[in-house]
């Protein structure tokens, strides 16, 4: 079931709904980008997103870049309460094998 083309057809029948962004707990107002290389090998992206869950960010967008047979270049947006916390997640991302680099990203 999908939107049927009599309800699309219809304005009157529409909704408008909104809600306010609710802060996760831990995360915050601020979103971070980081460019990260990561081996190509199992369980290397679960690393990335638990190192991240645990300390407390929330990944708002993630992006793949570049894929080879050895690493992928990622792009993460994490929402972190100051850059402080961000900080601390990029020292834990780096602390981990399958993080080739990873760095603050502004593009």
């Amino acid at each position: 079931p999908g939107c049927s083309r009599e309800a699309s057809d219809a304005p009157e029948r529409w909704l408008d709904v909104s809600w306010e962004h609710a802060g996760h707990e831990g995360g915050g107002g601020h979103v971070g980008r980081l460019r990260l290389h990561i081996s190509h090998e199992p369980a290397s992206l679960a690393t990335v997103t638990n190192v991240i869950a645990k300390d407390g960010g929330n990944i708002s967008n993630l992006k793949f870049v570049h894929r080879s047979t050895d690493f992928f270049e990622i792009i993460i947006d994490v929402e972190v309460r100051d850059i402080k916390h961000l900080n601390v997640i990029i020292a834990n991302l780096r602390s981990k094998d399958v993080v080739q680099s990873t760095e603050r990203w502004q593009g």
